[in-house]
């Protein structure tokens, strides 16, 4: 089998052939990550992190024996509508299948996806849920909100091909070279 520089160079610092890890006698060094979010004003925190270990090749033992990583790991509520036009373009480059939305305002993914609402309104496209109203008031200060529970929920992913090519375009520059990105006009 080939070495992941040959088939995955990302995955191997400069001049090695393998990513390296240490197994710690104690746990005393952590690294976190959460979720992320390319369209964040700041710098990715796992690529600093990277670059991190990378300065200290030469010194495994300064190296975290583990990476604990929470969240979901990619923001689908606060989507960027470039991200999210890649989103489909890979979609559509996979063939992804297609999604009834039971209870939406548009039948199927296809309807979601060419819906004027798609990009920047999707909250529109889904129903108000007024049975928790009692848990809205005490955790939003009774502000209406639809189904989705995010305030930046102009975005919002909804079907499980977005979610899939999500985390595809966010975790591997491999989808990036597979589509062609079109500005929505």
């Amino acid at each position: 089998m080939a070495a992941p520089p040959e088939w995955a160079p990302w995955l191997c610092h400069d001049d090695y052939d393998y990513p390296g890890f240490v197994l710690a006698s104690r746990h005393h060094r952590l690294m976190h990550g959460s979720c992320r979010k390319p369209h964040h004003d700041s710098a990715d925190g796992l690529v600093r992190a990277d670059n991190w270990i990378a300065e200290r090749q030469e010194s495994p033992a300064e190296w975290p024996a583990w990476l604990l990583m929470t969240g979901d790991q990619v923001y689908v509520d606060d989507v960027a509508g470039p991200m999210l036009r890649a989103v489909h373009a890979l979609i559509a480059r996979l063939g992804l299948v297609d999604e009834l939305l039971e209870g939406a305002t548009v039948d199927d993914s296809q309807a979601l996806y060419n819906a004027p609402e798609s990009y920047y309104h999707r909250e529109a496209l889904l129903p108000d849920v007024t049975s928790n109203a009692a848990l809205r008031e005490r955790f939003f200060g009774g502000v209406k909100k639809p189904v989705f529970t995010s305030a930046n929920a102009q975005n919002h992913l909804m079907t499980l091909a977005e979610m899939l090519a999500m985390y595809y375009l966010v975790w591997s520059p491999a989808p990036w070279q597979v589509i062609a990105y079109t500005p929505r006009r």
